[in-house]
This record gives C-alpha cells, sequence and structure tokens, in this order.
C-alpha cells in the first residue's frame, strides 16, 4: 500500500499549470490606453501621482510639438478615440505555443509634461518594430524605429530617433531612478508593458537623463486563449515512479499467491 502511494504522489507532477497568449495569424490593434497607469516621465512612473502630467492621455497636441518645424504634421496623435496610442501588429506563431508579432503601425498621442515641453513620437519607420508573446503571457516589444520632437527644442534638436536600444516588457526595467514591473497578458486581454533607460546620444544635452515608460495594454479585440504548459519532470524520476509502480503490482501478486 505504501509503495503505491508514493508512486501517485511522484505522478502527480505531471498536472499542467496555465498561461494565457495569442492566436497565429492574426492582425489586430494593441490600445495603449489612457487610464491613469501609462505613463511617461524623466524619473519613476511607479512613483508618479494621479493626475500628474506624467500619465498619458487621449489628446492631439502633436501640432505644438511640431510648431516651427519641418514637418508640422509631425506625431501621430488619434484624439477622441479613447486611448493614447494604437500599435498594429499581425501574429505568428513562435512554435513553442506563443506567437512573434510584426509591427504595421505604431501611433501615440502627445507625452505631456515633460522636460521638453509636449513630447511628440511617431513611428516613422516600424520595419524593426517587433515583438513576442510566450505561452505563459510573457510579453517583449522592441519599439526601434519611433522618431521623437519636443516641443521646447524643436528648432535646437530637431526630430530625432527616440529612442534606439529601448525595450518593453512585462517583466522587470530597472535604470538609476527606477525599478518597475509589467504584468503578463491575462486572459481578459490586460497587460502592462515597462521599459526603463537613459536617453541616446541625438538628444543633446538631455544625453544620459534617465527616464521610464508604462504602458497600460488592451488586447480585447485579439483572440487570447488558454495555453497550458506541463511542468517539466525530469526522465529520471518518470522512471522511478514507472519502477515504484511494477514493485507494487509485484506485491500484489505475491500477496494474492
Amino acid at each position: 500500500m505504501k509503495k503505491t502511494a508514493i508512486a501517485a504522489a511522484l505522478l502527480v507532477v505531471s498536472s499542467a499549470s496555465q498561461g494565457a497568449t495569442l492566436t497565429a495569424g492574426q492582425t489586430f490593434d494593441i490600445n495603449i490606453l489612457a487610464d491613469g497607469v501609462s505613463c511617461f516621465t524623466f524619473g519613476d512612473c511607479s512613483a508618479a501621482v494621479p493626475g500628474a502630467a506624467s500619465y498619458l492621455v487621449d489628446n492631439d497636441n502633436d501640432a505644438a510639438a511640431a510648431a516651427g518645424s519641418a514637418d508640422p504634421a509631425f506625431g501621430s496623435a488619434i484624439a477622441g478615440d479613447g486611448v493614447a496610442g494604437v500599435i498594429n501588429v499581425t501574429t505568428a506563431s513562435d512554435g513553442a505555443g506563443g506567437v512573434t508579432f510584426t509591427v504595421n503601425s505604431f501611433n501615440m498621442d502627445t507625452y505631456n509634461g515633460t522636460a521638453g515641453g509636449q513630447f511628440a513620437t511617431q513611428g516613422t519607420d516600424v520595419s524593426t518594430m517587433s515583438g513576442s508573446v510566450d505561452a505563459q503571457g510573457n510579453i517583449t516589444f522592441d519599439p526601434t524605429g519611433r522618431d521623437g520632437m519636443a516641443q521646447f527644442f524643436n528648432t535646437s534638436l530637431g526630430q530625432q530617433p527616440w529612442n534606439t536600444g529601448s525595450t518593453f516588457t512585462s517583466g522587470n526595467q530597472v535604470n538609476a531612478v527606477a525599478n518597475l514591473t509589467g504584468s503578463a497578458l491575462a486572459l481578459d486581454g490586460s497587460a502592462v508593458i515597462v521599459s526603463a533607460d537613459v536617453v541616446g546620444s541625438a538628444w543633446g544635452f538631455f544625453v544620459g537623463t534617465p527616464y521610464t515608460e508604462v504602458f497600460s495594454l488592451d488586447f480585447s479585440n485579439a483572440t487570447v486563449i488558454d495555453s497550458p504548459s506541463a511542468i517539466p519532470v525530469p526522465a529520471a524520476v518518470w522512471l522511478f515512479g514507472s519502477g515504484l509502480v511494477g514493485l507494487a503490482g509485484v506485491a500484489r501478486r505475491r500477496k494474492a499467491a
């Protein structure tokens, strides 16, 4: 009896854990919500005061950031849609129960209250933007291809890449001023991705300044699915367990005899 109980206990470790991911072959929008979570600041987004200017809002203030520039239409704000940005993506299988995605367009409303005034960004080249959602819902996003322009420095600094090398994750990001934590994709289509970096070489006297970004995401118009993944069990454990089952059978036969 004892041997049978031991074998059963070992076999229980094969139970599955649940994660969330997306289906492959979809094209859909990921909304960056204007919900008091999405944030950009030269500091720590996690310490921002509710209602602070660092929170991303639904607006169309790109004209202010582009005043006097050669590109008066700089930026890509969409006012009145209830969100602070939209990323249109297409997914493909990663072969391991999750997906990778390519970006078709990247549109952001203006960031308010920064050291440079209103700060407009746009996805001028999305060919290098990409990301993934694994079987447990963990997200990575590389936004390389964003350009930015700061309201108070549109003539001195102009339009520059923002920000080469920065990445977003649903895990942790750390820099000199912040330790941010995101959240994986949930079955209701929500997630939070975070980025903690320093300003790059194109930005004059801002170079090296720490900043943080937080995107509160809504995948609700995509197909979000359960993604069960078995807990790996070493082969030796299975062999040991099967051996105990065999021994239990032998014991039962001897008793019957």
